[in-house]
């Protein structure tokens, strides 16, 4: 493809050759059909701008594309952690707490799959599974107070990762 010239049939060649690792970008973070529109229509804005400087495309393109995904799931996050108090008594009586603590638990699931994978097992053991440091340092072959630290490296990783102070 001439690097001086960008066409629009070569833009929608590349979409159409994408789209299956697009689309399992978009349901890995969950992103909406229209977030998604809104999210690739950046990433082809930013294509256009710098073509001439990238060498491989589609490789350039899931990469941004991943990370437009995650600065949304990031967004999305922070969003639900800055709900004031009055925005709180006016939720419905029967406001469904279990789906909430579903929604917020898979959104720290995602921001823990930044985290290095002993991390990511160590948090599930602890949080997921429901087990005591001393069960968690058993299975992984640590010491409990090991375990201790890493837990809360682990927590602060997450907070840095999702933009919490």
């Amino acid at each position: 493809m001439d690097k001086q010239q960008i066409s629009d049939s070569a833009i929608t060649a590349l979409l159409a050759k994408m789209r299956p690792q697009m689309d399992r970008l978009f349901k890995v973070f969950e992103i909406p059909p229209s977030d998604a529109e809104d999210l690739l229509q950046e990433i082809l804005t930013s294509l256009l701008i710098h073509w001439q400087k990238i060498e491989r495309l589609e490789g350039w393109m899931l990469s941004a594309l991943r990370n437009q995904c995650f600065q949304h799931l990031q967004r999305r996050y922070r969003s639900r952690l800055q709900i004031e108090p009055e925005e709180l008594d006016r939720l419905p009586s029967h406001w469904d707490v279990s789906r909430l603590r579903a929604d917020l638990l898979l959104d720290v699931w995602h921001l823990a799959a930044t985290l290095p994978r002993r991390q990511q097992k160590l948090l599930y053991l602890r949080y997921a599974a429901g087990l005591t440091p001393r069960e968690v340092a058993e299975k992984l072959g640590y010491s409990p107070a090991s375990i201790s630290k890493c837990t809360i490296l682990a927590i602060k990783r997450l907070k840095e990762n999702g933009g919490l102070p």
